[in-house]
């Protein structure tokens, strides 16, 4: 009776369920409203749990797999189905369109936010959203690739090689010491293509690199069926500014292309190709432009060939006017 009385702004029900009377208030819009939303919530983190036990994913990974689909999806026009770029105006990969646009919307403004309040750390912190966005993709298993970590003279290096017609069958078994003692006196017969990881002089690795070599390795490896053998890849760690500063990172190229393989291994300059991506091919297009310049242009004595993949190559400022100090 209290409560029949005392509800003023409310709709009261009263029926008769044996021997007493039940007070019952329909739900209001607003209840259903939030028990709707924590249902559809609760679905999805469900959904996610499964997909995460199922997949083995970690919830960083899942979180980017997801942001990955929704900026696809963004990006793909809703006319032709194709997406295109940031300007409308290329076709693009919808993966590549994809990270496009996260990069502009994430990582910026995480990068202004930084900046402005916490300069000192601007480093570190792109160092590491370079290390978790790259743990999203994963290396080709299909051809059989082998990743095998090296060190020469104290840079940490990666050995990409495609072992889909090895002697012992294919396996994607990291190479043993003695045949990988064994890969580099074949290098002269195979030739060996160089890696050089982009991130602006300033971060990245060569393990970032990995699921895309071996994803080209098996490529290289399809194109030549089997008459030729797909030549391994190189993918090493030159020094990174602020703590060293430029030209420490093309001398590093330098030693590499041209004292370690050239000189040290015996390996033809033409049966040596670089590739690179951002600062990367940048550090590629200055060690061919340091070669010419210092064998008076030679071809013989420059690499046989590069893939420079948004290569900076005009570093002048206002017309030349301005400098990058």
């Amino acid at each position: 009776n209290h409560a029949v009385k005392h509800s003023y702004n409310r709709r009261v029900v009263k029926r008769y369920t044996g021997q007493r009377y039940c007070v019952a208030t329909p739900m209001s819009r607003t209840r259903f409203a939030f028990a709707l939303l924590f249902s559809f919530q609760m679905g999805i983190f469900i959904a996610l749990w499964i997909t995460k036990f199922l997949t083995g994913w970690s919830w960083h990974h899942l979180r980017f797999r997801i942001a990955l689909l929704i900026a696809a999806y963004r990006a793909r026009d809703s006319v032709s189905g194709l997406c295109l770029s940031p300007d409308n105006r290329s076709v693009v990969s919808c993966e590549l369109a994809a990270m496009t646009r996260l990069i502009q919307f994430r990582f910026t403004k995480d990068l202004k936010y930084n900046t402005y309040h916490r300069p000192h750390s601007i480093i570190e912190y792109s160092r590491h959203q370079m290390e978790q966005l790259w743990t999203v993709f994963f290396p080709s298993t299909n051809p059989p690739i082998s990743v095998t970590k090296d060190t020469i003279e104290n840079y940490d290096c990666v050995w990409i090689v495609n072992r889909q017609y090895s002697p012992m069958g294919p396996t994607t078994a990291a190479l043993n010491p003695s045949q990988l003692h064994q890969l580099k006196l074949n290098l002269p017969k195979t030739g060996v293509i160089v890696a050089i990881h982009g991130g602006a002089l300033c971060m990245g690795s060569a393990t970032h690199l990995v699921p895309y070599l071996t994803l080209l390795s098996a490529y290289i490896s399809n194109v030549l069926g089997h008459e030729q053998i797909a030549p391994p890849i190189l993918a090493f760690d030159y020094r990174l500014a602020p703590e060293c500063a430029y030209p420490c990172q093309l001398i590093d190229v330098s030693f590499m292309v041209n004292k370690y393989l050239h000189q040290t291994l015996a390996v033809d300059m033409k049966h040596i190709f670089l590739i690179g991506d951002s600062s990367g091919a940048s550090l590629a297009l200055l060690f061919m432009q340091r070669m010419a310049n210092t064998f008076n242009h030679q071809p013989r004595y420059n690499v046989g060939g590069a893939v420079l993949i948004s290569a900076g190559c005009d570093w002048t400022l206002n017309d030349g006017k301005g400098s990058w100090q």
